[in-house]
This record gives C-alpha cells, sequence and structure tokens, in this order.
C-alpha cells in the first residue's frame, strides 16, 4: 500500500491529468467548430472527429501526467525563488519543452523521409509546422501549466483540502466536528534564539518545519498553523489504529530529527529537542475573517491541549496526551504509557487525567523543572 504522502501526490497528478484531458477535450471541440464554419460544413474526409478528438484528449492527459509531477513534486519541495519567479521560470521551461517537442521530431523527419535532405527543407517544414494555430496552443497551455502551477501553491499556502473546502463552501455556516490535535513545540527557543541571533533562528525554524512535515504527512496528519516555534497537526478520528497516528508521528519526527542531527550541528551547532501534547474532542469550524479569510478552528479543545503542553517541562515528559484520548486508540499497546496524577490545568475547573508516553525503546524526555518553593 503507498504511502498517505506518496498517495496523496498521485491524487494530485491525477487530478492535474483529468483536468488537462479535459481542456484538449474543449479545445477540440473550438477546433472542430472552427474548422466547421470555414469549410461551411464541408469538413474533409481525411477528417475523422473521433480520432482527433483521443488524440487531444490522450495527448493532453499524458502532458498532464508528466508536468503534473513535474508540479506536484516541485510544490513539496522549498522554493529557491519567490512565487511569482517561480511561476515564470517553469512556464518558460514548458514552453522549450514545448517547442522542442515540435521541431525535433520535423527536422529528423526531413533528415530521414524528406526527398529534399538540406537546410533549406528543414527550415521550410519547420515554418509550416510553427504556424499561427502552434502558437496559439503554446500559448494556452503555456498559460494552463501556470494557472496549475499557481492553484498548487495557493493549496499548499493554505493546507491540505482547505482550498478545496472554500470552493465547496463547506464551512461557510459553522459546523462542529471532532478533531485530534498535536501541539508540537521547540524547547528552549528564547535561549537559542539569543545564542545564534532571531535570524539564524528563523533558518532553524524554516529547516525545522520543512523536516517535520513529511512525517506529519506520512503519518495523515494535516497542519493547521504555525505559531512562532510551534505547529499545531490535526486528524479526524477513526478506529483505535487510526487513533494511534498522532502517536505515532511525534516519534517519527524525532527519528527525523535524529537522522538530520549532523546537518543542524553542521549549520547552528545544535539539535533542536521539542515537546508535544495530544488531546481530541469538539471544535467549531467555520469560516472567519473578511479582509484575510481563513478556516478556524474554536473550542475548549485548543485550550486544553495548550494547557497540556506546558505540563511537558513540569512532568519531565517530551509526550503528554489525556487519558481519554489514548483510551480511544492502541497507544497504550503500542508504547509505554504512565498514569499521572489528577491534575488541574491553568484556567481549568475540573482536573484532568494526563498521561506521559513513551517508545518502547528508548525515552524521549524532557529536563523537569525544579521544584518550585
Amino acid at each position: 500500500m503507498a504511502k498517505p504522502s506518496r498517495r496523496s501526490a498521485i491524487q494530485r497528478v491525477l487530478l492535474i491529468a483529468l483536468s488537462w484531458s479535459l481542456i484538449g477535450t474543449l479545445l477540440f471541440v473550438y477546433a472542430h467548430s472552427f474548422l466547421a464554419a470555414i469549410t461551411a460544413g464541408n469538413i474533409p474526409d481525411y477528417y475523422h472527429p473521433l480520432t482527433t478528438w483521443m488524440g487531444f484528449a490522450l495527448s493532453s492527459f499524458a502532458g498532464g501526467l508528466v508536468f503534473g509531477y513535474v508540479l506536484v513534486k516541485q510544490s513539496r519541495t522549498a522554493r529557491r525563488r519567490s512565487f511569482g519567479r517561480e511561476i515564470l521560470v517553469t512556464t518558460c521551461w514548458f514552453i522549450g519543452v514545448y517547442v522542442t517537442s515540435i521541431v525535433v521530431p520535423t527536422v529528423l523527419a526531413t533528415l530521414s523521409l524528406g526527398e529534399e535532405r538540406s537546410l533549406a527543407a528543414i527550415g521550410r517544414n519547420l515554418l509550416a509546422t510553427m504556424n499561427g494555430a502552434t502558437f496559439v496552443s503554446i500559448l494556452v497551455w503555456a498559460i494552463v501549466l501556470g494557472l496549475t502551477q499557481f492553484v498548487l501553491q495557493i493549496n499548499t499556502k493554505l493546507g491540505q483540502g482547505v482550498l478545496w473546502n472554500f470552493i465547496t463552501g463547506k464551512y461557510f455556516h459553522p459546523r462542529e466536528e471532532n478533531r485530534i490535535f498535536m501541539f508540537l513545540d521547540l524547547n528552549d527557543s528564547t535561549t537559542i534564539a539569543e545564542k545564534i541571533g532571531h535570524r539564524r533562528f528563523f533558518d532553524l525554524l524554516s529547516m525545522f518545519m520543512a523536516d517535520v512535515a513529511e512525517p506529519i504527512l506520512e503519518n495523515n496528519g494535516r497542519i493547521y498553523s504555525y505559531v512562532g516555534d510551534e505547529v499545531i497537526v490535526y486528524w479526524s478520528p477513526g478506529d483505535r489504529q487510526q487513533n494511534t497516528d498522532p502517536y505515532r508521528c511525534f516519534f517519527a519526527i524525532s527519528d527525523r530529527i535524529k537522522r538530520e542531527a549532523e546537518k543542524y550541528t553542521d549549520a547552528f551547532d545544535l539539535v533542536p529537542d521539542f515537546k508535544a501534547a495530544i488531546h481530541a474532542g469538539s471544535v467549531t469550524i467555520g469560516e472567519m475573517g473578511l479582509v484575510k479569510k481563513d478556516i478556524v478552528f474554536s473550542g475548549d479543545t485548543l485550550n486544553t491541549t495548550s494547557r497540556i503542553l506546558s505540563e511537558c517541562r513540569s512532568t519531565g515528559f517530551a509526550l503528554l496526551t489525556s487519558a481519554q484520548t489514548v483510551e480511544r486508540s492502541e497507544c497504550a499497546a503500542a508504547f509505554n504509557t504512565s498514569t499521572l496524577d489528577l491534575l488541574t490545568l491553568r484556567g481549568k475547573q475540573k482536573p484532568i487525567q494526563l498521561v506521559g508516553v513513551e517508545r518502547r525503546s528508548e525515552s524521549h524526555r524532557v529536563e523537569a523543572s525544579p521544584p518550585k518553593d
């Protein structure tokens, strides 16, 4: 079975290919209508509409697969250029490939099949091939490619599924749904920022957030927001095995950071450490804002998760969760769990049962704060 991130990428590529195939069909309809108009209905016998339509649709689908793969892969890697320059460079690259795919076969056909094998013959055949219709086709598909890349980048900016939710209006009217949240936060971020400087600390954060993205996707999580040095991830609840994904995600992130330890040491002379809290409950989801619109989560579940995160330091656990969330998953079977005393969180009246979670093979704990006087 394909990994979730790979499955998501395949789905996007197929969606692009199908969309391009539909655009190819629309272009065929336009070309067919134009041909019928200029010939006054006397369409030549050698013209077969079904074959021509299949050529339009299949070539568009194939192009969508190839360039869709390139664009999706590009959208999932860190950009080396600004948003606008990225679209411009990719569009120019596409035009170059498109023109090459026309020029090379024309030159080869002239040299191998033509009666006159000369530069003049090649020039005449190229002029015949690169006619007005060809340039219009290049322009249309360059625009399609640019729009495709633009939509992919906007989808990446908004987050997984958010653009589609905006289009369908799923959360135009607020609705209540259950979610599992993980708040993941860098340890000692203020100290690190003072040590390496705020500019380099931003680079550290950017590198860290890029590294945690893949483990999140691999474990079916969705990134909700970045808040300073913290990332908020959520899952839709499922069966007990699916509800264990947030816990697997935390340790997958831990493994990823350990593998990249040398990279962080070389760049910043440190390896980032982190803590996290996992909690599930009901939230209200809806569109909010006028000048800047977003789909936001609201409710006590978010506040409780944040309060649980603040207890990591005092309890010594890098991963804390609520007992009710553990009970709905296979966390206890997959990891070592330590049930803590009932704790009244800051701003709460009712105490909550917290559980510390560790990997069976090793502990991932933060240093406990000294007891208060």
